[in-house]
């Protein structure tokens, strides 16, 4: 219940979206809520890079918004991707949000290549600060 309560304080949507949201979603609910408030401060940070997704950011549907939490670690990729290369800058946020990987993909033919070396630079930064512990 208290999940509950703190949906509408982390999420941008006010009780009766929330409400819509759960009811699309209700596995939310089992989410932790620094989670949810976390890939919450995510999407508005790369919703703001662009004027029409700051725009669908700030009025996110309750279904949008239960979309991106089910799946958001592959949605906010699909951000940053878009955000960094300026790819499909006509795009909506629920454009983004709503293809299957593999058309994302097909779509962005850089996006698989841009994860293998985003993958391959988080990695090697991990092992340069294992290293430095052990010194």
């Amino acid at each position: 219940r208290s999940r509950y309560n703190r949906l509408h304080r982390i999420t941008p949507l006010s009780h009766e979206a929330v409400k819509l949201m759960v009811r699309k979603y209700p596995l939310v609910l089992n989410s932790r809520s620094e989670t949810i408030a976390g890939v919450s401060e995510k999407l508005r940070h790369l919703a703001y890079t662009r004027a029409m997704w700051q725009q669908d950011f700030d009025c996110i549907s309750p279904s949008l918004m239960a979309f991106f939490l089910r799946d958001y670690r592959d949605l906010l990729l699909r951000l940053e991707y878009l955000a960094l290369t300026g790819d499909s800058a006509t795009w909506s946020l629920h454009q983004v949000f709503k293809p299957s990987n593999n058309l994302f993909a097909k779509k962005h033919r850089g996006f698989r290549q841009w994860l293998n070396m985003r993958s391959a630079r988080r990695q090697q930064m991990q092992r340069r600060a294992q290293e430095a512990m052990q010194v």
